[in-house]
């Protein structure tokens, strides 16, 4: 019985050119091993040197889809089409990936998981590096699964054009394909993650050198006031749960570039906090913080024991207090009480979706004059 084939790298093609700088779904998407491919390249991008994240590009996506899918179905493992003659290049042209400025490929064969094939990329010197680049913006994978893969799959010694041996089977072919665009500035959500919890997320905008403004928007809301431009930033998703879209301009003061960026959002529910209540001067509020809690509103009632927030028995008197900068528990002062007085107080958490919200129980300061009574049986 003939050995098992070990998985495969094949050496990383880079090409250079040397220009002129310049529906709604009710569930969250089941992320490919195409997806994960992506999201733990700028994983290894963050960790190794804090690079910037790469944005997925559609053309990059279909030339590293259509080649992962013709080397599963043609047998070959290598960057040069034995069949077509295509290369990265042309296959990368073909799909519309066009005015490129650098264009690398990684590829692979025989490993069962995202997280085995990125391990050996990583651990690769020429695949390292094209991860690595920090002349890349875009990305693209692909991933088939050949279930009746055969050991007739034709390699070369140095991954390109024409075979010279015959191996397998490997079952499993993956693609990375990585690339930057003269005048392409693309607009990154939390590291191009598919879900998030929380709709506050971290931004990543590329822009032009002699960028100076920016401004964002949510889909279907009105543009943010200008700011100076930064590569990062953070910004509310619209409210709930579901597809959001984020769209960016930035401007040089004489012309402005635009880009947009997807991710769902799918907060998961909100923990009601464990309120207790110090009997001081002011009355004091604390409780444990939740990671799912995007912030806290606080009411208050001088008259009625179980109000209902946003009843017109009580009033809010902090609104959306943010997780704490270090440790897990919250404190809350109400400096607004007046000494002498009873007060009922109830926190809500807010989930990371801004709209979900669950309540903590009542908590009370509470000054009662003791009467002097006769004990009855």
């Amino acid at each position: 019985m003939p050995a098992k084939p070990l998985p495969l790298l094949l050496s990383a093609l880079l090409f250079i050119l040397l220009l002129a700088a310049a529906p709604v779904q009710a569930t969250p998407p089941a992320p490919t091993f195409a997806d994960t491919l992506v999201e733990l390249a700028n994983q290894e991008r963050e960790t190794n040197g804090e690079l910037p994240p790469l944005k997925r590009a559609d053309a990059l996506e279909a030339a590293a889809a259509g080649h992962t899918q013709a080397m599963a179905e043609r047998d070959f493992l290598m960057h040069c089409d034995p069949d077509t003659g295509a290369t990265l290049t042309t296959r990368a042209e073909a799909a519309g990936y066009t005015d490129w400025t650098r264009l690398t490929e990684n590829i692979a064969a025989g490993y069962n998981t995202p997280t085995a094939v990125m391990a050996a990329w990583m651990a690769s010197p020429g695949h390292r590096a094209n991860i690595l680049d920090p002349n890349v913006n875009e990305i693209g994978a692909g991933h088939v699964h050949q279930t009746d893969d055969q050991a007739n799959v034709r390699q070369s010694t140095n991954g390109n054009c024409p075979a010279a041996a015959a191996s397998g089977p490997y079952y499993h072919y993956w693609t990375q394909d990585f690339g930057r665009r003269a005048a392409v500035y693309p607009l990154v959500i939390a590291r191009e993650a598919l879900t998030v919890a929380s709709l506050r997320v971290s931004l990543y905008v590329y822009g032009p050198a002699a960028a100076t403004q920016m401004r964002f928007r949510n889909d279907g809301g009105a543009w943010s006031d200008w700011q100076p431009y930064s590569p990062t930033a953070v910004w509310d998703l619209a409210a709930g749960n579901g597809p959001k879209q984020v769209f960016v301009e930035v401007t040089d003061g004489s012309a402005a570039s635009s880009a947009e960026d997807a991710v769902y959002l799918h907060a998961p529910p909100p923990v009601a906090p464990a309120a207790e209540i110090a009997n001081v001067a002011p009355p004091t509020l604390s409780w444990p913080h939740a990671p799912a809690n995007l912030h806290y509103d606080i009411y208050r009632s001088a008259s009625a024991p179980y109000f209902t927030p946003g009843g017109s028995e009580a009033s809010l008197i902090a609104a959306a207090l943010p997780p704490p900068a270090e440790g897990g528990i919250m404190a809350f002062g109400d400096d607004t009480a007046t000494p002498g007085l009873n007060y009922y107080y109830q926190i809500l958490a807010v989930a990371g979706d801004g709209v979900t919200t669950a309540a903590s129980q009542r908590v009370g300061r509470f000054l009662f004059d003791l009467t002097p009574g006769s004990p009855t049986d």
